[in-house]
């Protein structure tokens, strides 16, 4: 699959809100386009929507951004901080394995209230705990985190199942 390229940010309608980029191979650092568009909230990044193993934020960042998704990437490292995310509210991850952790810089984010992960590696859930222990100590704010496995569900199912079934 060919990566997809970007217009310049002008092309983009101006009042954009939402954004899902789904098996566009982008390139990480063609994301800097999205993030020079006035006004977007939410930003969606799903199934290859972005190739390479690490996504470094180096200019302003996304100042409107209040949710981030990112689903089933390939990325491994991630490089930003609470700058680069000043009114981010929300974050979740599901089935980005390879990424080692959540930036810790987040923790200085205080309009961040949920982060929600689902099939990541036990150091991202380890970072975003983290991330909620800092935001209490520091801020005196709260930050909920909820993680999820589905695997675990479905042995839990299993195992409920049987009890169920030897109960008869």
């Amino acid at each position: 699959m060919s990566p997809l390229l970007l217009p310049p940010p002008d092309a983009f309608p101006q009042n954009l809100k939402n954004l899902t980029f789904l098996e566009t191979c982008l390139k990480w650092k063609d994301l800097k386009i999205v993030s020079k568009l006035p006004k977007p909230e939410s930003l969606k990044l799903k199934f290859s929507a972005c190739i390479g193993e690490e996504w470094e934020i180096v200019d302003e960042g996304f100042p409107h951004l209040k949710f981030l998704l990112l689903k089933h990437l390939s990325i491994r490292y991630w490089r930003a901080s609470s700058d680069h995310f000043p009114r981010l509210e929300r974050l979740f991850l599901e089935g980005c394995n390879k990424l080692d952790s959540i930036p810790q810089d987040f923790a200085d984010i205080t309009t961040l209230a949920l982060i929600d992960i689902i099939w990541c590696a036990e150091s991202v859930e380890s970072s975003a705990k983290q991330i909620q222990r800092d935001i209490q100590d520091n801020y005196g704010g709260s930050v909920e985190v909820h993680i999820y496995d589905p695997l675990q569900d479905i042995l839990f199912l299993d195992l409920l199942l049987i009890i169920v079934l030897q109960l008869m």
